[in-house]
């Protein structure tokens, strides 16, 4: 289990955007994020991912800090993928950061072959989010965190995404932290929403 305690986090020098924030996520479940703008949803995606240090607090895995060194097991694709890729990369080199991708898993998610020899400003924001999940698949999280994952693709690419996501976390235990403002989308895909003011 991913759990969070005490959790206060923010930007410089500026008022903390969390205060004293818990949060536990089991094994297998897709917990929504929901909040306004400037709540502090990515702040607290990254921070569980161990991006982002909080002022205060603490966040297990199983009890245990998340490791410093290797591959985390807490995985963050972020709202706007192409923050977090080389541009001078082509997609198969970007994809192997975290391993040979999984074939099938590719094909579940649509990435396509003729995407590898791409550079990222060759990709949609929806084909790019695509690439970034199967990389951060490919490192075999326990955890994912899904910064509005599926914000730049079609209600049919979304769909799709959200079933292969929710299937994972059925057959593998796969546990989801799933932001996004839209909220239909949560109350379809979540077990639970954890609403920030």
């Amino acid at each position: 289990m991913l759990e969070a305690r005490g959790i206060t986090a923010g930007h410089g020098r500026a008022a903390p955007v969390l205060a004293d924030l818990s949060l536990h996520l089991a094994r297998g479940e897709i917990l929504g994020l929901a909040g306004p703008s400037g709540s502090g949803k990515t702040t607290l995606g990254r921070v569980l991912a161990g991006l982002h240090p909080p002022r205060a607090g603490r966040v297990t895995l199983d009890g245990a800090p998340l490791p410093r060194r290797g591959p985390c097991p807490v995985q963050y694709v972020a709202q706007h993928p192409q923050m977090a890729m080389n541009p001078r990369w082509r997609i198969n080199r970007v994809l192997a950061e975290a391993g040979p991708p999984d074939p099938a898993l590719a094909g579940l998610l649509q990435v396509a072959p003729d995407w590898l020899d791409r550079f990222p400003q060759e990709l949609s924001g929806g084909q790019l989010q695509r690439v970034a999940l199967l990389r951060a698949l490919g490192a075999a999280p326990r955890v994912l965190v899904a910064d509005e994952l599926t914000a730049s693709m079609d209600a049919l690419s979304q769909a799709r995404i959200w079933q292969v996501l929710r299937d994972l976390a059925e057959r593998t235990g796969l546990a989801v932290l799933a932001i996004s403002h839209d909220a239909a989308l949560l109350d379809r895909i979540a077990s639970r929403i954890l609403r920030l003011p």
